[in-house]
Protein backbone atom coordinates (compact mmCIF):
# COMPACT_ATOMS: atom_id res chain seq x y z
CA UNK A 1 0.00 0.00 0.00
CA UNK A 2 1.44 3.67 -1.09
CA UNK A 3 2.44 5.76 1.83
CA UNK A 4 -0.73 8.62 2.65
CA UNK A 5 1.23 12.37 2.17
CA UNK A 6 -2.55 14.14 3.34
CA UNK A 7 -2.86 17.39 2.08
CA UNK A 8 -6.10 19.17 3.35
CA UNK A 9 -7.16 22.90 2.87
CA UNK A 10 -9.30 24.92 5.91
CA UNK A 11 -12.99 24.87 5.26
CA UNK A 12 -14.72 28.43 5.37
CA UNK A 13 -18.46 28.18 6.18
CA UNK A 14 -19.99 31.66 4.22
CA UNK A 15 -23.64 32.52 3.97
CA UNK A 16 -24.67 32.88 0.24
CA UNK A 17 -27.02 33.11 -1.92
CA UNK A 18 -27.51 30.11 -4.60
CA UNK A 19 -24.85 30.03 -6.80
CA UNK A 20 -25.40 29.15 -10.26
CA UNK A 21 -23.98 25.82 -11.79
CA UNK A 22 -20.82 25.38 -13.69
CA UNK A 23 -22.49 24.76 -17.58
CA UNK A 24 -24.12 27.02 -19.34
CA UNK A 25 -27.50 25.53 -19.32
CA UNK A 26 -29.70 26.00 -16.51
CA UNK A 27 -31.37 22.74 -15.18
CA UNK A 28 -35.12 22.86 -14.87
CA UNK A 29 -36.47 23.40 -11.98
CA UNK A 30 -38.63 20.75 -9.90
CA UNK A 31 -42.16 21.28 -9.97
CA UNK A 32 -43.22 23.13 -7.73
CA UNK A 33 -46.67 21.56 -6.08
CA UNK A 34 -48.49 23.93 -3.36
CA UNK A 35 -48.46 27.83 -2.16
CA UNK A 36 -46.38 27.49 0.70
CA UNK A 37 -47.36 29.50 3.98
CA UNK A 38 -44.65 31.44 5.89
CA UNK A 39 -41.82 29.18 6.60
CA UNK A 40 -38.25 30.21 8.14
CA UNK A 41 -37.67 32.03 10.95
CA UNK A 42 -33.63 32.74 11.82
CA UNK A 43 -30.91 30.44 10.37
CA UNK A 44 -31.65 27.45 9.03
CA UNK A 45 -29.06 24.32 10.19
CA UNK A 46 -28.22 21.10 9.88
CA UNK A 47 -29.05 18.49 12.39
CA UNK A 48 -27.73 15.01 13.97
CA UNK A 49 -28.50 12.59 16.81
CA UNK A 50 -25.81 14.40 18.82
CA UNK A 51 -25.95 18.30 20.09
CA UNK A 52 -24.27 19.67 23.11
CA UNK A 53 -22.36 17.00 24.04
CA UNK A 54 -25.21 14.59 24.19
CA UNK A 55 -25.77 11.91 21.65
CA UNK A 56 -29.16 10.54 21.41
CA UNK A 57 -30.07 6.48 20.18
CA UNK A 58 -32.70 4.19 20.76
CA UNK A 59 -31.79 1.25 22.89
CA UNK A 60 -33.48 -2.34 23.55
CA UNK A 61 -33.36 -3.89 26.55
CA UNK A 62 -31.45 -6.77 24.92
CA UNK A 63 -28.62 -4.34 24.23
CA UNK A 64 -28.66 -2.69 27.62
CA UNK A 65 -28.79 -5.70 29.79
CA UNK A 66 -27.62 -8.41 27.23
CA UNK A 67 -30.66 -10.34 27.60
CA UNK A 68 -32.14 -12.12 24.63
CA UNK A 69 -35.49 -10.61 25.50
CA UNK A 70 -36.11 -7.65 23.44
CA UNK A 71 -37.71 -5.89 25.96
CA UNK A 72 -38.66 -2.19 25.34
CA UNK A 73 -37.13 0.28 23.09
CA UNK A 74 -35.72 3.38 24.73
CA UNK A 75 -34.01 6.96 23.48
CA UNK A 76 -31.22 7.17 25.64
CA UNK A 77 -29.48 10.51 26.06
CA UNK A 78 -25.76 9.32 25.94
CA UNK A 79 -23.02 11.80 27.57
CA UNK A 80 -20.45 11.22 25.87
CA UNK A 81 -17.63 12.87 28.01
CA UNK A 82 -18.47 10.52 31.15
CA UNK A 83 -20.40 7.39 29.39
CA UNK A 84 -23.22 7.42 31.21
CA UNK A 85 -26.57 6.87 29.36
CA UNK A 86 -30.18 7.97 30.61
CA UNK A 87 -33.55 7.19 29.00
CA UNK A 88 -34.55 11.13 27.43
CA UNK A 89 -37.36 10.90 30.12
CA UNK A 90 -38.08 13.34 33.35
CA UNK A 91 -41.05 12.48 34.03
CA UNK A 92 -40.54 11.90 37.94
CA UNK A 93 -41.57 8.04 38.71
CA UNK A 94 -41.61 7.10 35.05
CA UNK A 95 -40.86 3.13 34.82
CA UNK A 96 -40.13 3.67 31.05
CA UNK A 97 -42.96 1.34 29.83
CA UNK A 98 -45.59 2.75 28.10
CA UNK A 99 -46.72 5.78 25.49
CA UNK A 100 -46.78 7.96 28.51
CA UNK A 101 -43.24 8.23 28.78
CA UNK A 102 -41.29 10.37 26.27
CA UNK A 103 -38.23 7.79 25.91
CA UNK A 104 -40.49 5.43 25.22
CA UNK A 105 -40.85 3.72 21.18
CA UNK A 106 -42.43 1.37 18.99
CA UNK A 107 -40.43 0.72 16.16
CA UNK A 108 -37.44 1.87 15.01
CA UNK A 109 -36.40 5.68 14.98
CA UNK A 110 -33.92 8.45 13.82
CA UNK A 111 -32.99 10.53 16.21
CA UNK A 112 -32.44 14.63 15.14
CA UNK A 113 -31.70 16.43 18.56
CA UNK A 114 -31.76 20.17 18.08
CA UNK A 115 -30.64 21.63 21.59
CA UNK A 116 -32.17 20.00 23.99
CA UNK A 117 -35.38 19.08 21.81
CA UNK A 118 -35.05 15.52 20.29
CA UNK A 119 -36.90 14.99 16.97
CA UNK A 120 -38.05 11.28 16.10
CA UNK A 121 -38.27 9.72 12.21
CA UNK A 122 -39.98 6.63 13.41
CA UNK A 123 -40.82 3.42 10.88
CA UNK A 124 -43.32 1.41 12.63
CA UNK A 125 -44.92 -1.65 11.18
CA UNK A 126 -48.89 -2.25 12.25
CA UNK A 127 -49.35 -6.01 12.07
CA UNK A 128 -52.48 -6.11 12.29
CA UNK A 129 -52.93 -3.72 8.70
CA UNK A 130 -49.75 -5.22 7.70
CA UNK A 131 -48.53 -2.10 6.61
CA UNK A 132 -45.60 -0.01 7.71
CA UNK A 133 -45.90 4.16 8.69
CA UNK A 134 -43.82 6.72 9.17
CA UNK A 135 -43.90 9.40 11.74
CA UNK A 136 -42.46 11.97 12.85
CA UNK A 137 -42.68 13.06 16.55
CA UNK A 138 -41.09 15.35 19.23
CA UNK A 139 -39.44 14.93 22.68
CA UNK A 140 -39.70 18.32 24.20
CA UNK A 141 -36.00 19.84 26.00
CA UNK A 142 -37.27 19.08 29.20
CA UNK A 143 -37.72 15.38 28.29
CA UNK A 144 -41.00 15.30 30.16
CA UNK A 145 -43.36 14.81 26.92
CA UNK A 146 -43.64 13.69 23.68
CA UNK A 147 -46.08 14.76 20.71
CA UNK A 148 -47.10 13.63 17.44
CA UNK A 149 -45.84 16.35 14.97
CA UNK A 150 -46.99 14.25 11.41
CA UNK A 151 -48.52 10.60 10.73
CA UNK A 152 -48.65 8.82 8.07
CA UNK A 153 -45.59 10.55 6.12
CA UNK A 154 -45.45 9.52 2.75
CA UNK A 155 -42.07 6.98 1.92
CA UNK A 156 -41.30 5.05 -1.00
CA UNK A 157 -38.82 2.04 -1.69
CA UNK A 158 -35.87 4.68 -1.46
CA UNK A 159 -35.96 6.81 1.64
CA UNK A 160 -33.70 10.09 1.68
CA UNK A 161 -31.28 11.09 4.88
CA UNK A 162 -30.98 14.37 6.46
CA UNK A 163 -32.79 16.78 8.48
CA UNK A 164 -32.51 20.67 8.55
CA UNK A 165 -34.06 23.03 10.96
CA UNK A 166 -34.76 27.01 12.08
CA UNK A 167 -36.47 28.57 14.89
CA UNK A 168 -39.66 27.06 13.95
CA UNK A 169 -39.96 24.71 11.38
CA UNK A 170 -38.12 21.00 9.93
CA UNK A 171 -36.88 20.71 6.97
CA UNK A 172 -36.68 17.07 5.27
CA UNK A 173 -37.14 15.07 1.93
CA UNK A 174 -39.23 11.79 1.97
CA UNK A 175 -39.90 9.82 -1.27
CA UNK A 176 -43.32 8.59 -2.31
CA UNK A 177 -44.07 5.80 -4.97
CA UNK A 178 -47.01 6.46 -7.98
CA UNK A 179 -45.84 3.60 -10.14
CA UNK A 180 -43.82 0.15 -9.79
CA UNK A 181 -41.00 2.13 -11.33
CA UNK A 182 -40.69 5.79 -10.93
CA UNK A 183 -41.40 7.61 -7.37
CA UNK A 184 -41.93 11.77 -6.55
CA UNK A 185 -39.32 13.30 -4.43
CA UNK A 186 -40.91 16.05 -1.95
CA UNK A 187 -39.03 18.66 0.39
CA UNK A 188 -41.20 18.94 3.61
CA UNK A 189 -41.50 21.35 6.12
CA UNK A 190 -43.42 21.19 9.17
CA UNK A 191 -44.62 23.20 12.30
CA UNK A 192 -42.32 22.54 15.38
CA UNK A 193 -45.22 23.90 17.57
CA UNK A 194 -48.27 22.70 15.53
CA UNK A 195 -47.13 19.68 13.00
CA UNK A 196 -48.73 21.66 10.65
CA UNK A 197 -47.17 20.39 7.42
CA UNK A 198 -46.71 21.74 3.37
CA UNK A 199 -44.75 19.93 0.61
CA UNK A 200 -42.50 23.32 -0.60
CA UNK A 201 -41.41 21.48 -3.85
CA UNK A 202 -41.44 18.25 -5.40
CA UNK A 203 -39.49 16.28 -8.32
CA UNK A 204 -41.68 13.85 -10.31
CA UNK A 205 -40.67 11.12 -12.58
CA UNK A 206 -37.58 9.76 -10.54
CA UNK A 207 -36.54 5.92 -11.11
CA UNK A 208 -36.89 4.32 -7.82
CA UNK A 209 -35.17 1.05 -8.73
CA UNK A 210 -37.98 -1.25 -9.39
CA UNK A 211 -38.31 -0.47 -12.84
CA UNK A 212 -37.32 -2.62 -15.99
CA UNK A 213 -34.03 -0.50 -15.52
CA UNK A 214 -33.63 -1.53 -11.96
CA UNK A 215 -31.67 2.51 -11.29
CA UNK A 216 -32.07 3.94 -8.60
CA UNK A 217 -32.13 8.04 -8.35
CA UNK A 218 -30.92 9.18 -4.86
CA UNK A 219 -32.13 12.25 -3.18
CA UNK A 220 -31.05 14.09 0.13
CA UNK A 221 -30.53 17.26 1.94
CA UNK A 222 -27.32 18.12 1.79
CA UNK A 223 -26.89 21.51 3.43
CA UNK A 224 -28.50 24.10 4.90
CA UNK A 225 -26.93 28.15 5.34
CA UNK A 226 -28.78 31.08 6.35
CA UNK A 227 -31.89 30.60 4.99
CA UNK A 228 -31.60 28.45 2.59
CA UNK A 229 -31.82 24.81 1.87
CA UNK A 230 -29.65 22.63 -0.80
CA UNK A 231 -30.47 19.43 -1.70
CA UNK A 232 -28.91 16.67 -4.37
CA UNK A 233 -30.40 14.34 -6.77
CA UNK A 234 -28.37 11.82 -8.88
CA UNK A 235 -28.73 11.31 -12.38
CA UNK A 236 -27.96 7.65 -13.11
CA UNK A 237 -25.77 5.97 -16.33
CA UNK A 238 -27.54 5.12 -18.92
CA UNK A 239 -25.30 2.49 -19.07
CA UNK A 240 -27.12 -0.78 -17.03
CA UNK A 241 -23.40 -2.06 -16.02
CA UNK A 242 -22.04 0.82 -14.84
CA UNK A 243 -23.65 1.46 -11.45
CA UNK A 244 -21.94 4.64 -10.56
CA UNK A 245 -24.58 8.08 -11.09
CA UNK A 246 -23.52 10.17 -13.86
CA UNK A 247 -23.85 13.31 -12.36
CA UNK A 248 -25.29 15.05 -8.73
CA UNK A 249 -27.34 18.19 -9.46
CA UNK A 250 -27.72 20.46 -6.71
CA UNK A 251 -30.86 22.79 -5.79
CA UNK A 252 -31.48 25.65 -3.97
CA UNK A 253 -34.65 26.64 -1.70
CA UNK A 254 -35.21 29.50 -0.61
CA UNK A 255 -37.29 29.59 2.41
CA UNK A 256 -37.25 33.71 2.62
CA UNK A 257 -38.08 33.76 -1.69
CA UNK A 258 -40.22 30.18 -1.24
CA UNK A 259 -38.10 29.92 -4.40
CA UNK A 260 -35.86 26.75 -5.82
CA UNK A 261 -33.39 27.56 -8.37
CA UNK A 262 -30.33 25.20 -9.93
CA UNK A 263 -27.21 25.30 -8.00
CA UNK A 264 -23.85 23.79 -8.91
CA UNK A 265 -23.72 20.45 -11.04
CA UNK A 266 -21.02 17.62 -10.56
CA UNK A 267 -20.21 15.49 -13.37
CA UNK A 268 -18.94 11.98 -13.25
CA UNK A 269 -16.38 11.26 -15.34
CA UNK A 270 -16.54 7.94 -17.72
CA UNK A 271 -13.82 6.57 -15.44
CA UNK A 272 -10.65 4.31 -17.08
CA UNK A 273 -11.32 0.89 -17.82
CA UNK A 274 -8.79 -0.83 -15.36
CA UNK A 275 -10.44 -4.72 -16.06
CA UNK A 276 -13.43 -4.62 -19.08
CA UNK A 277 -16.48 -5.76 -18.49
CA UNK A 278 -17.03 -9.49 -18.80
CA UNK A 279 -19.42 -11.88 -19.35
CA UNK A 280 -19.94 -14.19 -15.66
CA UNK A 281 -21.37 -17.44 -15.22
CA UNK A 282 -22.65 -17.66 -11.31
CA UNK A 283 -23.28 -21.03 -9.35
CA UNK A 284 -27.12 -21.06 -9.99
CA UNK A 285 -26.73 -20.82 -13.70
CA UNK A 286 -27.61 -17.60 -14.13
CA UNK A 287 -24.86 -15.53 -16.74
CA UNK A 288 -25.01 -11.53 -16.66
CA UNK A 289 -22.22 -9.14 -17.82
CA UNK A 290 -20.45 -7.90 -14.74
CA UNK A 291 -19.09 -4.08 -14.64
CA UNK A 292 -15.31 -4.72 -14.84
CA UNK A 293 -13.15 -2.49 -12.76
CA UNK A 294 -13.38 0.92 -13.06
CA UNK A 295 -11.10 4.11 -12.21
CA UNK A 296 -12.56 7.99 -11.71
CA UNK A 297 -10.96 11.06 -11.39
CA UNK A 298 -14.04 12.53 -10.57
CA UNK A 299 -16.63 10.44 -8.21
CA UNK A 300 -19.37 12.17 -5.92
CA UNK A 301 -21.97 11.44 -3.73
CA UNK A 302 -23.65 13.00 -0.70
CA UNK A 303 -22.05 12.51 2.85
CA UNK A 304 -23.24 9.88 4.77
CA UNK A 305 -25.81 10.69 7.51
CA UNK A 306 -26.09 8.72 10.07
CA UNK A 307 -25.58 8.72 13.74
CA UNK A 308 -24.04 11.46 14.73
CA UNK A 309 -22.69 13.01 11.29
CA UNK A 310 -24.02 15.35 8.85
CA UNK A 311 -25.60 14.73 5.30
CA UNK A 312 -24.06 18.03 5.16
CA UNK A 313 -21.66 18.19 1.45
CA UNK A 314 -20.72 16.19 -1.32
CA UNK A 315 -18.26 14.05 -1.50
CA UNK A 316 -15.44 13.95 -4.53
CA UNK A 317 -13.01 11.20 -4.53
CA UNK A 318 -10.43 10.05 -7.22
CA UNK A 319 -9.43 6.66 -6.48
CA UNK A 320 -7.69 6.78 -9.71
CA UNK A 321 -4.96 9.87 -8.38
CA UNK A 322 -5.80 9.12 -4.66
CA UNK A 323 -7.44 11.72 -3.89
CA UNK A 324 -10.36 12.39 -1.55
CA UNK A 325 -12.28 15.93 -0.92
CA UNK A 326 -15.37 17.51 0.02
CA UNK A 327 -17.58 20.34 -1.44
CA UNK A 328 -19.85 23.00 0.07
CA UNK A 329 -22.94 22.37 -0.44
CA UNK A 330 -23.98 26.22 -0.56
CA UNK A 331 -20.49 27.79 -2.13
CA UNK A 332 -18.83 24.37 -3.87
CA UNK A 333 -15.97 25.33 -2.11
CA UNK A 334 -13.40 22.36 -2.39
CA UNK A 335 -11.58 20.63 0.63
CA UNK A 336 -8.83 18.24 0.45
CA UNK A 337 -8.93 16.02 2.94
CA UNK A 338 -5.79 13.60 1.52
CA UNK A 339 -3.80 12.73 -1.52
CA UNK A 340 -1.70 9.94 -2.48
CA UNK A 341 -4.42 7.17 -1.31
CA UNK A 342 -4.31 3.96 -2.63
CA UNK A 343 -5.78 4.18 -5.87
CA UNK A 344 -7.46 1.46 -8.24
CA UNK A 345 -5.23 -1.64 -10.05
CA UNK A 346 -6.53 -4.82 -11.83
CA UNK A 347 -5.49 -6.09 -8.65
CA UNK A 348 -7.23 -3.99 -6.21
CA UNK A 349 -10.52 -2.07 -6.42
CA UNK A 350 -9.81 1.48 -4.15
CA UNK A 351 -13.23 3.31 -2.36
CA UNK A 352 -13.41 6.03 0.11
CA UNK A 353 -15.97 7.38 2.03
CA UNK A 354 -16.24 10.31 4.11
CA UNK A 355 -18.40 11.31 6.98
CA UNK A 356 -18.67 14.80 8.44
CA UNK A 357 -18.58 15.04 12.32
CA UNK A 358 -19.07 17.91 14.65
CA UNK A 359 -15.32 18.05 14.97
CA UNK A 360 -14.10 17.27 11.53
CA UNK A 361 -14.17 14.50 8.76
CA UNK A 362 -13.98 10.57 8.99
CA UNK A 363 -12.24 9.41 5.81
CA UNK A 364 -12.07 5.30 5.13
CA UNK A 365 -10.17 3.67 2.38
CA UNK A 366 -11.04 0.22 1.33
CA UNK A 367 -8.83 -2.13 -1.25
CA UNK A 368 -11.15 -4.65 -2.04
CA UNK A 369 -9.01 -7.56 -4.36
CA UNK A 370 -10.01 -8.25 -7.31
CA UNK A 371 -9.56 -11.73 -10.08
CA UNK A 372 -8.87 -11.26 -13.96
CA UNK A 373 -12.48 -11.32 -14.67
CA UNK A 374 -13.20 -8.49 -12.93
CA UNK A 375 -14.60 -9.90 -9.35
CA UNK A 376 -13.74 -9.98 -6.19
CA UNK A 377 -11.66 -12.10 -4.55
CA UNK A 378 -12.59 -11.40 -0.94
CA UNK A 379 -9.31 -10.40 0.10
CA UNK A 380 -9.04 -6.64 1.01
CA UNK A 381 -7.88 -4.26 3.51
CA UNK A 382 -10.13 -1.21 5.18
CA UNK A 383 -8.23 1.74 7.12
CA UNK A 384 -9.87 4.83 8.79
CA UNK A 385 -8.46 8.80 9.25
CA UNK A 386 -9.50 11.76 11.06
CA UNK A 387 -9.55 14.66 9.40
CA UNK A 388 -10.22 18.08 10.79
CA UNK A 389 -9.69 20.28 8.11
CA UNK A 390 -6.28 22.14 9.11
CA UNK A 391 -4.25 19.68 7.22
CA UNK A 392 -3.49 16.75 9.40
CA UNK A 393 -4.94 13.25 8.36
CA UNK A 394 -4.40 10.93 11.26
CA UNK A 395 -4.67 7.05 11.37
CA UNK A 396 -7.53 5.22 13.87
CA UNK A 397 -5.53 2.28 14.30
CA UNK A 398 -7.99 0.53 16.80
CA UNK A 399 -9.99 -2.50 15.36
CA UNK A 400 -11.78 -5.23 16.83
CA UNK A 401 -13.41 -9.00 15.89
CA UNK A 402 -16.70 -9.04 14.65
CA UNK A 403 -18.72 -12.10 14.75
CA UNK A 404 -18.57 -14.04 10.78
CA UNK A 405 -16.83 -10.97 9.61
CA UNK A 406 -13.66 -11.05 11.20
CA UNK A 407 -11.37 -7.97 12.29
CA UNK A 408 -12.37 -4.76 11.20
CA UNK A 409 -12.58 -0.92 11.92
CA UNK A 410 -14.06 0.31 15.44
CA UNK A 411 -17.75 1.84 14.30
CA UNK A 412 -17.27 5.40 15.18
CA UNK A 413 -20.84 6.67 16.39
CA UNK A 414 -19.70 10.55 17.39
CA UNK A 415 -17.23 12.93 17.49
CA UNK A 416 -18.13 16.33 19.20
CA UNK A 417 -16.81 18.65 21.57
CA UNK A 418 -13.20 16.22 21.70
CA UNK A 419 -14.96 13.19 22.72
CA UNK A 420 -15.52 10.10 20.45
CA UNK A 421 -18.49 7.42 20.83
CA UNK A 422 -17.54 4.29 19.63
CA UNK A 423 -18.69 0.71 19.17
CA UNK A 424 -14.91 -0.83 20.59
CA UNK A 425 -16.20 -4.18 20.27
CA UNK A 426 -18.39 -7.04 20.52
CA UNK A 427 -19.18 -9.83 23.05
CA UNK A 428 -20.19 -13.29 22.26
CA UNK A 429 -22.25 -15.14 24.90
CA UNK A 430 -23.32 -19.33 24.66
CA UNK A 431 -27.00 -19.32 25.93
CA UNK A 432 -29.58 -22.74 25.42
CA UNK A 433 -32.76 -22.77 24.11
CA UNK A 434 -35.77 -24.91 23.42
CA UNK A 435 -37.67 -24.96 19.71
CA UNK A 436 -41.35 -25.15 18.61
CA UNK A 437 -40.71 -29.31 18.86
CA UNK A 438 -39.11 -29.60 22.39
CA UNK A 439 -35.63 -29.95 20.99
CA UNK A 440 -32.87 -28.21 23.25
CA UNK A 441 -30.39 -26.09 21.19
CA UNK A 442 -27.25 -23.78 21.83
CA UNK A 443 -26.59 -20.14 20.34
CA UNK A 444 -24.46 -17.64 20.99
CA UNK A 445 -25.82 -14.29 20.74
CA UNK A 446 -23.90 -10.86 20.18
CA UNK A 447 -23.56 -7.89 22.12
CA UNK A 448 -21.91 -4.74 20.92
CA UNK A 449 -20.20 -2.60 23.25
CA UNK A 450 -20.15 0.85 23.49
CA UNK A 451 -17.66 2.97 24.78
CA UNK A 452 -16.56 6.98 25.08
CA UNK A 453 -12.67 8.16 24.73
CA UNK A 454 -11.23 11.71 24.19
CA UNK A 455 -10.43 12.13 20.30
CA UNK A 456 -6.72 12.95 21.24
CA UNK A 457 -6.30 9.14 23.05
CA UNK A 458 -7.82 7.37 20.12
CA UNK A 459 -6.07 9.16 17.50
CA UNK A 460 -2.98 7.74 20.26
CA UNK A 461 -3.64 4.46 19.59
CA UNK A 462 -5.70 4.00 23.25
CA UNK A 463 -7.92 1.20 23.65
CA UNK A 464 -9.02 2.05 27.18
CA UNK A 465 -12.32 2.79 26.57
CA UNK A 466 -14.72 3.92 28.77
CA UNK A 467 -17.44 1.79 28.85
CA UNK A 468 -21.12 3.58 28.59
CA UNK A 469 -23.13 2.76 31.77
CA UNK A 470 -26.83 2.66 31.41
CA UNK A 471 -29.17 4.16 33.87
CA UNK A 472 -33.17 4.06 33.79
Amino acid sequence: MKKLLPLAAALTFTLTACTAPTSDTLPAAPEESTTTQDVGSGEVRMLSAADGGIYYQTFADSEVNHEVDIGRNLVYAVEETTGLARPACNVPGCTHDSDACPAYIQGSATCYADGSEVYLYICLYKEAEHTTVFRLEKINADHTQRTCLADDLPFGWVQPIGMAADDTHLYFLTTDNYSNATMSAMLLAVSKATGDMQTLYQLDGLENGRGSTGQVTFVNLVGASGCQLYFTHSERNPDPNNYYNSAVQVWCYDLTANQCTAAQRYEVDDGTIVTPPQEVHDDYGNTYTNSGVISHSRLYYTLTGYYGSFSSGIAECDNEHGTAAVRDAATGQRTVLAENLPTTTAEYEANYSIARYHDGWLLTVDEWGRGSDGMGTGDGTSAQYFCDGSGQMTLIPQKRYAEGKGVQNIQILDIQNGQVLVIYDEQIDTRQGIDKSGTAYTYTPVWRLYGVMPLEDLLAGSIDFTPLQFIS
